[in-house]
C-alpha cells in the first residue's frame, strides 16, 4: 500500500511538475490559427514545377493540441505534396503543437508542363483535424501558361488577342471611358464566382473560323456543357454592362458554361448600357442567356439554348432589335424553372417587395424572322404597362399555349404552336438547332427586310425565302 501511494504521489507531483504548454488539451474550443488561409503557386506555369511554399500552423491555447491528422483533401493523387516535421508525405498523424508554439508545413506542387489538359488552376486544400474540429487552408496554382488577371481593373485601351489565353480569377473590370478590344480566335478562361463588369466598352471582334470564347477554367471532358462554371453567385451575372457603358458589340463569340450569359444594365440605372450581339452562341446557363433592365440591345444570328431561367429576359422597357434569333431551351441536362424562352416587358418589381408596385418604362421592341421555343408550355410571354411601349413583332414562330397571348401574336402576324414536336429542330440534344426537312420554319421569314447576309454557319440567305431563325436550311 505504501508503494501504490507514494507511485500516486509521484505521478501527481510530475503531472504538477508538467509545464502548462505541454498538458494536451482536448477540448474542442481549441483551435488552431494560419499563416494564411489559402497558398497560391503565382508565378508563370514554366516556373513552378520546384517551388516550395511555407504554411505557419499556430496554437493559440496555452496548453498543448495533438492534431489527429494533417491531409491534402485530394490524396495521393494530389499533384501537391506537405512536408510535416521532416516528412513528405499526403497524410500525416498525431502532431503535437505545444501551447502558444507553432510549426510549419511545407508545400510543393509538381505539375506537367506539356499536358494541355490540365486545368488553368490546379486546386486542393490541406485538411487539419484537432479535436473533433476540421479546419482547411486552400491550395492554388497555375496550371497552364497563360496571361492572368486576379481581381483586376484594366487599363485603358487594352487588346487581347489569340496568343496566350485569358484567365480571370475573381473578377475582372473596365473602367468608365475605357476600352478592351478582343481580336479573334482569343479564349477567355472565368474561374468560378468570377465575373466581368464592363463600365466601359467591350468590343468583341471575332471571326466565323476564329470565334472568341468565354468558358471556365475546367478542361476536362466532363465540364463542357456543364453550367455554373462562372458568374457571380450574388450578381447572378456573367459579363455586366453597368452604367454608364456605351458602345458594347460582340460579334462572332461563344459565350457558354456560367451563371448568365450576359446582363444590360440594372434596375435603377440612369444611363442605360447599350450592346450589339451578332453571329454569336450562348448556351448552358444557369439562369439567362441575355437579360436587361431598361437598355438597348441588338442581336442578329444569335443562338441562345440551355437556359435555366430566361433567354432572353427584357425587363424594363428599352429599345430591343432582334432578327433571326433563336431561343431554344428543352433542359435535357437538368431541371428548367417555369420562366419562358422569351419574356417582355416595360416594368420590373420596385424595391418595395410589394406586389403590384413597379418601376415601368417605356419599350420599344421589335423582332422579326426570330424562333422562342423549348419543353415547356409558354416559350414567350409580354406584358406592357406603359401606353406608349411599342412592340412590332412578326413573322416568329413561338411556342404559346396562354390565350391571349396567342392570338395576339397570331394578330401580329407570327405562327403559333403549343405543340413541343412542331418545330423539328434537327437534333435538340445534340445541340443541332438547323431546321429538318419538314420544319414549318423554314421560307416563311419575311423576305421583305434587310437580313444578315448568312447564317450562323456562313451560310447564304440569298434565296429570297429566309428561313425562321439563326439558321438557314441548306438543301442538296
Amino acid at each position: 500500500m505504501k508503494y501504490f501511494l507514494g507511485l500516486v504521489l509521484g505521478l501527481l507531483l510530475v503531472w504538477r511538475c508538467t509545464p502548462e504548454n505541454e498538458v494536451v488539451t482536448t477540448d474542442p474550443s481549441a483551435s488552431l490559427r494560419f499563416s494564411t488561409d489559402s497558398i497560391i503557386f503565382d508565378t508563370v506555369f514554366s516556373e513552378i514545377r520546384n517551388i516550395t511554399k511555407r504554411l505557419r500552423v499556430f496554437n493559440p491555447s496555452s496548453n498543448a493540441v495533438i492534431i489527429s491528422d494533417v491531409l491534402l483533401a485530394g490524396g495521393s493523387g494530389s499533384p501537391y505534396s506537405i512536408i510535416v516535421n521532416g516528412d513528405e508525405t499526403d497524410h500525416a498523424k498525431e502532431v503535437e503543437i505545444r501551447g502558444g508554439d507553432s510549426i510549419y508545413v511545407l508545400i510543393t506542387v509538381q505539375l506537367d508542363a506539356g499536358g494541355q489538359n490540365t486545368p488553368f488552376l490546379v486546386e486542393d486544400s490541406i485538411l487539419f483535424f484537432t479535436n473533433g474540429n476540421r479546419q482547411r487552408v486552400y491550395l492554388r496554382s497555375w496550371g497552364q501558361d497563360a496571361i492572368y488577371y486576379e481581381d483586376s481593373l484594366l487599363g485603358c485601351d487594352i487588346t487581347w488577342t489569340k496568343d496566350l489565353p485569358i484567365v480571370i480569377v475573381n473578377s475582372v473590370g473596365i473602367d468608365t471611358n475605357c476600352a478592351l478590344t478582343i481580336e479573334p480566335g482569343t479564349r477567355v478562361y472565368l474561374d468560378n464566382n468570377s465575373t466581368f463588369f464592363v463600365w466601359g466598352t467591350i468590343d468583341v471582334n471575332g471571326t466565323i473560323d476564329e470565334p472568341v470564347t468565354f468558358c471556365g477554367t475546367r478542361l476536362e471532358e466532363e465540364y463542357e456543357n456543364q453550367p455554373g462554371q462562372w458568374g457571380n453567385t450574388i450578381f447572378q451575372a456573367g459579363i455586366w454592362l453597368l452604367d454608364p457603358s456605351k458602345n458594347n458589340e460582340i460579334d462572332w463569340a461563344i459565350i457558354k458554361n456560367g451563371i448568365s450569359g450576359i446582363q444590360v444594365g440594372n434596375v435603377y440605372d440612369v444611363n442605360r448600357p447599350d450592346v450589339t450581339v451578332t453571329n454569336t452562341i450562348i448556351k448552358n446557363m444557369t439562369l439567362d442567356g441575355i437579360v436587361s433592365y431598361g437598355g438597348t440591345c441588338v442581336t442578329e444570328n444569335v443562338l441562345i439554348t440551355n437556359c435555366g431561367r430566361y433567354g432572353i429576359g427584357a425587363f424594363l422597357g428599352g429599345t430591343w432589335r432582334l432578327k433571326h434569333v433563336t431561343v431554344a431551351t428543352y433542359g435535357f441536362d437538368f431541371s428548367r424553372q417555369d420562366d419562358p424562352g422569351m419574356f417582355v416587358t416595360d416594368w420590373f418589381p420596385d424595391s418595395t417587395g410589394i406586389p403590384g408596385n413597379n418601376e415601368i418604362n417605356r419599350m420599344d421592341f421589335e423582332m422579326e424572322n426570330s424562333i422562342s421555343w423549348g419543353n415547356i408550355p409558354d416559350e414567350y410571354i409580354s406584358s406592357f404597362l406603359d401606353p406608349s411601349s411599342s412592340m412590332l413583332a412578326g413573322f416568329n414562330f413561338l411556342k404559346i399555349t396562354d390565350k391571349d397571348q396567342a392570338e395576339l401574336m397570331e394578330l401580329l402576324g407570327n405562327t403559333v404552336s403549343s405543340n413541343t414536336d412542331t418545330l423539328q429542330f434537327v437534333d435538340p440534344e445534340e445541340y443541332d438547332y438547323r431546321l429538318d426537312t419538314l420544319s414549318p420554319a423554314q421560307n416563311v421569314g419575311n423576305p421583305n427586310t434587310s437580313f444578315p447576309p448568312f447564317d450562323l454557319n456562313g451560310e447564304p440567305r440569298n434565296d429570297g425565302l429566309p428561313d425562321m431563325g439563326a439558321y438557314e436550311r441548306q438543301d442538296g
